[in-house]
């Protein structure tokens, strides 16, 4: 037995005492406090499998997975697309379909996941820090566990608005070290499936200007197209492509969350 197993056991039996003491004494509020500090051990510490009674006991690890971007980039399509199927409104053209922050879980190849569709932001310019608060406790309480990923979807051109974005979303990856990576998303790439045309399209974006190239240089970039699913099977088809290849790339980093200071992302953010 190791010593990730051993501390693991150890909290085990100190909230089993927890819980027998508070019902021998009536005590039903400790017992019940004990078992949600069981639970909340359970969500925030990595522990896929452990050993109890010479036992080997295997916990759900879910993946969080964040979408980000500008309104009308199809985050909500891609939310849909990871799902499989549609739960997340999907809406054409520079509207926003997303009001608030919404997560559905789904299972794939044998593993859990948590997608997360946020609202359409950029630049914090005009946003007061109580927005700031209330979007950042939304996300809290939407993700589950401690592995995250960060999905950057832009469609067409990578622009100005665009790099802004992305630069507001890397300084929550300085400050989150559960950020372990931002991966760009193009999300309306036809050829997504041509290797050579997405190494093609990856070289002009670096290569389109200085202040684009040294924003997403440090980010890794996948090619996907979801296209509306009124276009019928072959749309469908293009989907699950899709899906199949974003899921592959989430297998690449694994982390922990540590504790968070709003107010230190605020202070991030305005600087």
């Amino acid at each position: 037995m190791g010593a990730k197993e051993v501390g693991f056991l150890f909290i085990i039996i100190i909230v089993v005492i927890i819980l027998i003491f508070g019902g021998v004494w009536g005590l039903w509020e400790l017992g019940l406090m004990g078992w949600e500090c069981c639970k909340h051990l359970l969500r925030n510490k990595r522990y896929e499998q452990i050993v109890v009674n010479n036992k080997q006991v295997t916990f759900e690890s879910i993946l969080n997975i964040i979408i980000v971007g500008k309104t009308g980039s199809g985050k909500s399509t891609l939310a849909n697309v990871l799902l499989g199927e549609e739960k997340f409104a999907e809406v054409s053209g520079s509207n926003s379909g997303t009001k608030d922050i919404q997560s559905e879980d789904f299972s794939w190849n044998g593993k859990s996941y948590r997608v997360i569709d946020t609202i359409g932001t950029g630049d914090t310019t005009g946003i007061s820090d109580e927005e700031i608060k209330s979007f950042i406790d939304q996300l809290l309480k939407n993700l589950n566990g401690n592995d995250i990923r960060i999905f950057f979807v832009y469609k067409d051109r990578f622009d100005k608005e665009q790099v802004k974005a992305l630069q507001t979303f890397q300084k929550f990856k300085g400050i989150f070290p559960t950020i372990s990576c931002i991966t760009i998303v193009s999300s309306n790439f036809v050829d997504f499936r041509d290797g050579e045309r997405c190494k093609a399209d990856i070289k002009r974006l670096l290569q389109e200007n200085g202040s684009i190239a040294s924003v997403i240089s440090g980010c890794k970039i996948i090619h996907v197209d979801n296209p509306p699913l009124q276009y019928g099977e072959s749309a469908s088809d293009i989907r699950q492509f899709s899906r199949e290849k974003l899921l592959n790339h989430l297998d690449e980093v694994a982390f922990e969350r540590p504790d968070i200071d709003v107010d230190e992302i605020i202070n991030e953010l305005r600087n």
